[in-house]
């Protein structure tokens, strides 16, 4: 969500700088991801005044203009039509950006005549304007020549972008925020009466209002033609319904300080009817709609959609409705989708001078399931589906109807009701200061009225509270709060996460087995593998590059999320190359990845799920000491297969090249099998793939089914508790002199075998040479000993070290080097 730090300022009384606004919401639990600068883009713009204009000697409609900038006079020719002697404007020197360009600014011979910068317009600087006139800004306001026109005109003002959990419905709103800022004692919330009455706006009492039902006044500024409307709602998910209509209305650009605003929350102003409900939308968290009136054959119906009815909506999507959509209808067609968006036929224009206007509560599951069913989002349904606050909807629209008056004129000749206000009893939670210790760990926390004040402060109503407990009525925004755990975590936000005591966790071992997918993961981590996690979901371009046999299909998901997400993958293949498509457009070198998850596939209408592992290694090989660097070969990919196989303990299997899948590369390729049963593949990718995604070759992989009756073979692997010690190891080397086909890993093994204070056995060194016999070499090792209970002593460590030469002698038949 977006909004500025004046709009915020609207609803809380504040002292405070924007940067700490933005570290108390982070505080208490919104995420700030950005502070924008609008005044950036202007920052070349400054405020200059016209001196004196005179008639272009060479041209008849171009001007040449003495403009004044606060240091200098300049001349600059100008082919606006509304320029005159002591008008205002904005002014770019020579050298500067105009927002609207992307180059800077030349001084220009203009028809014989040099011009030293460029006066604006509105458009030029991309900036809003409620006024019809073309030409440069004239700026009206007491500015002074020189002045940044981002600051003359209030436009240094900061754009906060927040990140909102979807339970707190209640802070889809700039109000919303304001009143959890104002609980945190960043300021005071103003009452929403002050907010309007500052631009000179009061509400609407409804209560004087004439039903809909009722004829209207043929002397409605000229409207004779407006018939009587009557509003019927014939579905329980809509518990709560007004309508009104207002007549002989100048619908045209919203004031200034609208547009302002919902520039600044990312939304494009269209005319004052639709920049109102947009406005209140953001402003205090309800939606509403406004209709041309004479758009709206007969009386409005709130019901479920007839089966085979069609709806085109104001972004022209044209949706096929069933009985589960609800819509708000006329005598004669749907309107609108409740709740989700409105329909492109009975939206306001320019053109518009009677409205409806409608404010309501729908059921959040019905708005959620339709947008889901049509794959439609929108402002509108974001706060439907995480819950308004019932309370807000009849003050949405007596303020919906004064600005609209305000704005627009008219008159207001009716207002219905159908059903009231849904009062659902508040739920009372009582919450224990001792669960409050218990589940925080922060004792001042539950000292004296501290829970009480801050519950008091976020809107709660206090029932009854004691030393030990208190019972609270839970305001009507707060939909996410039902239990005690809630209230313990409303106190802890607002006193700080980061005031939290610091408590470190035991050491405790989790698990004393590993998962046999674990073990396969392990094998290739220790082969430098990285494993990924990547989303199932591939686009219907995507799904071109495989080729499939007549009966298999991809499975397609009815209602995705996006276009990109249209089908379930049945290879783990292209997700892992978009990873390296990643990386090798960061220039990373080469890597090894790998992903073991669930494929998909359609065989004769019938859905099939498989365990699949993929591998895949590109680009060039780490470089050391002993190898040089040099590219990722189907060798490797071959190896990660059977190492992986091994551990499953198959060890008959035959190797061969036919039957391979479209992305493997046709003769530098293998398919493992056993009979007739099919282990898995290794190779290079086929050259398609590495054309169309653009990549750089070769790329290998291996691919591997994860069958259940491999799982259960291969079983779980046991932990070694790891004990951990405070006292300081001790490290020890020695030097043995072994036969020449003597295996290191033999030497290791019997070294580790001592005693289970040896930790650590490490090869270091292997010498053949001068003053080592023939046939033998000297193998040096550094053997690390751990103490657990004491530290050892001298004796301890000569008694362990003579046991590791006993050891070696009587294994390997070495013998200390001398």
């Amino acid at each position: 969500m977006k909004f500025s730090y004046s709009w915020l300022k609207d609803h809380l009384d504040t002292k405070y700088t924007a940067k700490e606004i933005a570290d108390k919401l982070n505080e208490i639990g919104f995420e700030v991801e950005d502070i924008e600068d609008q005044s950036v883009p202007l920052k070349d713009i400054v405020v200059a005044r016209i001196d004196a204009v005179e008639n272009h000697p060479n041209a008849d409609k171009l001007h040449i203009c003495r403009v004044f900038d606060g240091h200098s006079v300049l001349q600059i020719v100008c082919g606006a039509q509304n320029v005159y002697g002591g008008m205002k404007t904005a002014l770019v020197h020579v050298g500067g950006f105009v927002p609207k360009f992307a180059a800077p600014l030349k001084e220009a011979n203009i028809r014989g005549v040099v011009s030293q910068g460029m006066m604006c317009s509105h458009d030029e600087l991309c900036l809003p304007t409620d006024s019809h006139e073309d030409g440069i800004m004239d700026i009206k306001t007491d500015v002074t020549p020189g002045d940044a026109l981002a600051h003359a005109l209030g436009l240094d003002d900061p754009v906060f972008t927040i990140s909102i959990t979807p339970n707190r419905g209640d802070c889809f709103s700039v109000r919303g925020i304001a009143r959890e800022l104002a609980a945190a004692g960043m300021g005071t919330l103003k009452p929403l009466a002050q907010r309007f009455s500052e631009l000179g706006i009061k509400p609407i009492d409804m209560c004087t209002l004439k039903p809909l039902a009722s004829p209207f006044s043929a002397s409605c500024l000229g409207s004779s033609a407006i018939a009587p409307i009557d509003i019927f709602v014939d579905t329980p998910n809509c518990p709560f319904f007004i309508g009104a209509v207002i007549t002989g209305l100048n619908n045209s650009f919203s004031p200034l300080w609208i547009q302002k605003r919902l520039r600044a929350a990312g939304q494009r102003p269209i005319d004052a009817l639709v920049d109102v409900t947009n406005f209140l939308n953001f402003d205090i968290g309800q939606p509403l709609h406004a209709y041309d009136r004479t758009h709206i054959h007969g009386n409005v119906h709130v019901r479920q959609a007839n089966e085979g009815e069609e709806l085109v909506l104001l972004n022209g999507q044209k949706c096929a409705l069933c009985e589960a959509d609800m819509v708000i209808a006329d005598d004669e067609k749907p309107l609108t989708l409740a709740g989700v968006m409105g329909g492109e036929q009975s939206g306001s224009s320019f053109e518009t001078t009677d409205a409806f206007l409608e404010a309501a509560y729908f059921d959040p599951i019905a708005v959620t399931l339709s947008g889901q069913r049509h794959i439609l989002h929108s402002e509108s349904r974001t706060r439907f589906e995480r819950g308004v606050d019932p309370e807000m909807t009849p003050v949405a629209m007596e303020w919906m109807l004064a600005l609209v008056q305000h704005i627009c004129g008219g008159e207001i000749v009716g207002c219905s009701r159908v059903n009231s206000v849904p009062v659902a009893p508040k739920p009372t939670v009582t919450l224990r200061k001792a669960r409050l210790l218990s589940l925080g760990g922060d004792p001042s926390a539950a000292e004296d009225t501290v829970a009480e004040d801050i519950l008091e402060r976020l809107g709660f109503e206090i029932i009854s509270c004691n030393e030990d407990q208190v019972s609270v009525e839970v305001p009507s925004w707060r939909h996410d709060v039902s239990i005690e755990a809630d209230l313990v975590e409303e106190v802890l936000r607002m006193r700080g996460y980061a005031n939290l005591p610091i408590q470190p966790l035991p050491i405790k071992l989790a698990v004393t087995e590993i998962d046999p997918v674990a073990r396969i993961k392990n094998v290739l981590c220790n082969r430098g593998m990285a494993e990924v996690y990547t989303l199932p979901f591939l686009s219907e371009e995507e799904t071109k590059l495989f080729e499939l046999t007549n009966e298999e299909s991809f499975v397609e998901i009815l209602k995705p999320l996006n276009a990109d997400m249209a089908f379930l993958q049945k290879s783990l293949v292209l997700a892992l190359l978009k990873i390296v498509s990643f990386n090798q457009s960061r220039n990373c070198a080469g890597g090894a990845i790998f992903e073991i998850e669930s494929v998909f596939s359609q065989v004769k209408g019938s859905v099939c799920e498989d365990k699949m592992l993929c591998g895949m290694r590109f680009g060039e090989t780490e470089r050391n000491w002993l190898n040089p660097s040099r590219k990722a070969d189907i060798y490797d990919v071959k190896a990660d297969l059977l190492d992986v196989l091994a551990l499953c303990k198959i060890d008959s299997y035959q190797i061969k090249t036919d039957n391979l899948p479209s992305h493997y590369h046709p003769t530098r390729s293998g398919v493992v099998t056993r009979g007739k049963e099919v282990l898995g593949y290794f190779g290079e990718l086929h050259p398609k793939f590495i054309k169309e995604l653009d990549l750089s070759g070769p790329i290998t992989l291996f691919e591997m089914f994860v069958t259940d009756k491999l799982v259960a073979k291969l079983g779980k692997g046991v932990l070694k508790p790891f004990n951990y010690s405070k006292l300081q190891p001790i490290t020890r080397d020695f030097a043995f002199v072994v036969d020449e086909s003597l295996q290191a890993n033999k030497l290791i093994e019997s070294i580790k075998k001592v005693d289970d204070l040896i930790t650590v056995v490490r090869i270091f060194d292997v010498y053949q040479g001068q003053h080592i016999e023939q046939g033998k070499k000297s193998i040096a090792v550094e053997v690390v000993f751990q103490p657990r209970q004491s530290t050892l002593t001298d004796e301890a460590i000569q008694s362990l070290s003579q046991k590791i030469i006993a050891a070696i002698e009587k294994n390997c038949g070495g013998h200390i080097r001398a």
